[in-house]
């Protein structure tokens, strides 16, 4: 595990990161915001040399080997600002997170992502889109 302390728009950011697998050329990591700044997961892993997978701002070269910025928020938590009660959202990760080699993978992206029988979806179900994405808690 480790933490990125880079100032994001000249205000103080912190991410946490623990690496969860890995699998084929891509790491599956988990991103622990510790401040609210824009782009923040995002921006704290390219820098720290794991871009997110499909980030076309920040990433290097990968954006075209998946069909979306595989990011995932599985958990959000927070204090509600008038009540003050802890609110939790949480959300199993979409199929298109799933092994990336899987027939189910592509056929639930194809599916899911894709209703037109454009390239980008035709290769998809012929499985070239090998991915496997940052995941954020």
């Amino acid at each position: 595990s480790w933490t990125v302390r880079t100032p994001i728009e000249e205000k103080s950011a912190v991410t946490e990161f623990e690496v969860a697998g890995r699998e084929g050329g891509f790491w599956r990591v988990r991103a622990f915001p510790k401040t609210g700044r824009t782009h923040q997961i995002r921006i704290h892993a390219a820098a720290s040399g794991v871009p997110v997978a499909g980030d076309r701002i920040h990433g290097r070269g990968l954006a075209d080997k998946v069909p979306r910025l595989m990011l995932h928020a599985s958990r959000m938590e927070l204090t509600h600002p008038r009540t003050r009660e802890a609110l939790v959202w949480e959300s199993a990760l979409p199929g298109c997170f799933a092994q990336p080699d899987s027939t189910a993978y592509a056929q639930d992206l194809a599916a899911g992502l894709f209703a037109d029988d454009s390239v980008r979806c035709r290769r998809l179900r012929q499985g070239m889109f090998p991915a496997l994405p940052v995941e954020s808690v």
